[in-house]
């Protein structure tokens, strides 16, 4: 299996610079597994956006928040649905668990 890596993007309200950033990404020579957004309830164009870009790239995967998480707990909503993240888990569990504990505390 040829190692690749699994993007994680957190947006919003992000509109002005979204295409530039997921054209850089896309541009990249190393292989991408997989695109993972998750949008914290934009009012902005930016959903739409994400929308074209997820028809033209099945490797883009969408979310949506029912409602705004903030940045910690958005990113780590995103975080957890990778495949990385979830071998990670399983390999490295104690600093998983330190690192979420840490993150939330400071929520």
């Amino acid at each position: 299996m040829k190692a690749s890596v699994s993007i994680v993007l957190c947006t919003y309200n992000g509109a002005k610079y979204l295409s530039e950033q997921l054209e850089s990404i896309l541009a990249q020579t190393y292989p991408l597994h997989e695109i993972i957004i998750q949008d914290d309830n934009s009012t902005d164009e930016t959903v739409n956006i994400i929308h074209e870009y997820a028809c033209k790239y099945s490797l883009i995967k969408f979310f949506e928040n029912n409602s705004a998480h903030g940045v910690n707990g958005n990113f780590i909503s995103a975080m957890v649905k990778t495949y990385f993240v979830l071998v990670f888990r399983v390999l490295f569990l104690p600093m998983v668990r330190l690192l979420i504990s840490t993150i939330v505390n400071v929520m």
